[in-house]
């Protein structure tokens, strides 16, 4: 559900930015520019900000104002981390609200929704892999890749619908049972799209991706005796 295109009351709005701003700053505070800058992956940033900007162009929206589309937001949290994933989804939720002119007062609590929950959510479903389960290769690719981003893109959509169902007063539960058969497709795809992509990149460019290490995942066991 995207609420660029949902009536968001002005008090609400202005906590949400309140909210965004909190956020980008300690985020642009936490994030590696040196490293960023260092190993020349500036055009890997700008090209995740691209790609966001496109999954959020091809969309589909009903009549009742519920808008549909991949979010993209688990592949950019996966290869830029945690800070840098952030601003980057408030860079391409701009970028997309001038372009569709939709409201700029609005941007707030989609970022918030469609952008902060599911890379949280994803970040903080990776940690936890990482630290309870073996460094396995296909850990990464498939547990994490995959089934986390699946997982992230349902937070998201929760997220909003929770959102929706306050600014639009209707019920919670009865969006759910409409959308979420929709979204859980569509998540399906985007987990897939992700795994695919991120374990493309981990092969040919694993320095592209800022949550892979090769040190942990591909590190050399001594032989069996």
């Amino acid at each position: 559900m995207n609420l660029l295109y949902v009536d968001v009351p002005a008090a609400l709005a202005a906590w949400t930015w309140l909210a965004l701003g909190i956020i980008l700053a300690w985020a642009a505070r936490r994030a590696r520019w040196e490293h960023l800058a260092a190993c020349n992956l500036t055009r890997v940033w700008h090209g995740a900000i691209v790609a966001v900007i496109l999954l959020w162009s091809l969309k589909a929206r009903l009549n009742d104002g519920f808008t549909f589309h991949l979010l993209g937001m688990a592949g950019i949290a996966l290869v830029l981390g945690l800070p840098l994933a952030l601003i980057s989804a408030a860079l391409a939720i701009f970028v997309v609200a001038v372009m569709q002119q939709a409201p700029v007062s609005q941007l707030a609590i989609a970022w918030l929704t469609l952008g902060f929950v599911p890379i949280v959510t994803l970040d903080t479903l990776r940690r936890t892999v990482e630290r309870y389960l073996p460094p396995n290769f296909f850990i990464y690719t498939f547990v994490i890749a995959f089934a986390c981003t699946a997982v992230s893109v349902l937070a998201a959509t929760l997220a909003s619908l929770a959102a929706w169902s306050v600014v639009g007063e209707r019920d919670l539960g009865e969006l759910a049972a409409v959308y979420l058969p929709i979204v859980i497709q569509m998540g399906f795809g985007e987990a897939l799209l992700t795994g695919m992509l991120l374990t493309i990149f981990v092969v040919y460019k694993p320095h592209w991706v800022a949550t892979f290490d090769d040190a942990r995942y591909l590190r050399k066991r001594p032989p069996s005796p």
